[in-house]
């Protein structure tokens, strides 16, 4: 994720975050933000996070979404298989 946009691991922009809501480019639900507190990131996985995300960054090309309007509608898709397209 860059600003509110959200890269597949291939570089490619998928969808936006925002109001603790993913949606995908025709603006359908795809996951909403649940908070745990008591999840605590360890240090090899910040670690591998970090890498993760700098190989998705080099590998966009356009750093800009379209606007997405959003509806009150769920992706038929799920989280995993949108990320891994």
């Amino acid at each position: 994720m860059l600003g509110h946009c959200v890269f597949t691991r291939k570089g490619n922009v998928k969808g936006q975050f925002f109001k603790e809501h993913l949606y995908n480019e025709r603006g359908e639900i795809v996951a909403r933000l649940q908070k745990n507190e008591s999840f605590e990131i360890i240090t090899e996985m910040k670690q591998q996070i970090m890498i993760d995300a700098w190989e998705v960054l080099l590998r966009a090309k356009n750093h800009t979404c379209s606007w997405v309007i959003t509806t009150e509608k769920w992706s038929p898709m799920s989280l995993e298989d949108f990320l891994a397209q």
